[in-house]
C-alpha cells in the first residue's frame, strides 16, 4: 500500500504502518489500538476483518476450552497447551491418531444462527471505528476477500483448511457455501457499521477474484492478490 501511494509520486509523502496480526479479532485490534497504535497519530486507519471473528464463533477442542463467551475468553488458538498441557505420551497419540485416522468430521450445512459471534463482531468493530474519530483520524472499513464459493474447483477446495480447523461443532464443520453465506454475512455487518457512522467502506470481496491466482487458501493472498488489494484499497483513499 505504501509502495502504490509511493508511485503516484505526489507531493504528499505516505508512511503505511501495518498493525495486523494473526490470529487477531476485531477485539484484538481495539485493544492494539488503544494500548499502541495511536501513539503514530495516523490520519488514517484501515480496518480488514471478518475470518478470525467468524470462527470465534466455534469451540474446537484442539483450541478452546468450554462454550462460547462473547468476550472470545473462551478460544486459546495458539496459546492452547497454556489451558490444557500435553503429556508427551498424548503429544504422541495425538500425532499418530491424526496421521492414521485422519480426522473424523463431516461438512454440513449451517444456519446463520450458529456464527454466534457476529453481533460481538459488530460491537467492537462499532467500538474501533468511534475510538479512531475521537482521536480525529479517519476510519476506513474494508471487506475481507474470501475464495469460499457455493461451487469450486477441485483444486480450490483442496486450498481451503481454516472451517475444518477452527470451525469444528459437534464433529462436523460448515461446508463451502455456508462459509460463503457467513463470510458474505460478517462482510455486510462491516458495512452497516461503515452506513451508521457515515464513514467510508471499500467492498474489496467484491473486486477480489476467487481463484488460486488470487488466494492460496480460504483468506490469504497470493503475492498477485496482495498487490491487488493494495491497489483497491489505495485508489479508495485516493478517493
Amino acid at each position: 500500500l505504501q509502495q502504490f501511494f509511493n508511485d503516484k509520486k505526489t507531493e504528499k509523502k505516505y508512511e503505511v504502518l501495518n498493525a495486523g496480526m494473526d490470529w487477531y479479532t476485531s477485539k484484538h485490534s481495539l485493544i492494539n489500538y488503544t494500548a499502541y497504535c495511536r501513539k503514530f497519530d495516523a490520519d488514517v486507519v484501515v480496518v480488514m476483518h471478518a475470518i478470525n471473528d467468524l470462527y470465534r464463533s466455534f469451540s474446537p477442542p484442539d483450541f478452546s476450552v468450554g462454550k462460547y463467551e462473547s468476550d472470545y475468553s473462551h478460544f486459546y488458538g495458539p496459546s492452547i497447551y497454556g489451558a490444557k498441557p500435553q503429556s508427551f505420551s498424548q503429544m504422541i497419540y495425538k500425532s499418530f491418531r491424526k496421521i492414521w485416522f485422519g480426522k473424523n468430521v463431516k461438512s454440513r450445512d449451517f444456519e446463520m444462527n450458529e456464527f454466534v459471534s457476529k453481533n460481538d463482531f459488530e460491537n467492537y468493530l462499532a467500538q474501533l471505528v468511534e475510538l479512531i474519530e475521537q482521536d480525529g483520524a479517519k476510519p476506513i472499513v474494508v471487506s475481507q476477500g474470501h475464495l469460499y464459493q457455493q461451487e469450486m474447483s477441485k483444486e480450490a477446495q483442496n486450498a481451503l483448511w481454516m472451517s475444518l480447523t477452527f470451525c469444528e461443532k459437534n464433529n462436523t464443520f460448515p461446508n463451502n457455501g455456508s462459509l460463503a453465506n457467513a463470510m458474505d454475512a460478517y462482510n455486510l455487518t462491516t458495512k452497516n457499521v461503515a452506513e451508521k457512522y457515515q464513514i467510508q467502506f471499500v467492498d474489496a470481496d467484491k473486486m477480489l477474484s476467487k481463484d488460486l491466482d488470487h488466494f492460496i487458501d480460504d483468506v490469504h493472498y497470493t503475492t498477485k492478490g496482495s498487490a491487488k488489494l493494495a491497489r483497491i484499497i489505495g485508489e479508495e483513499i485516493l478517493k
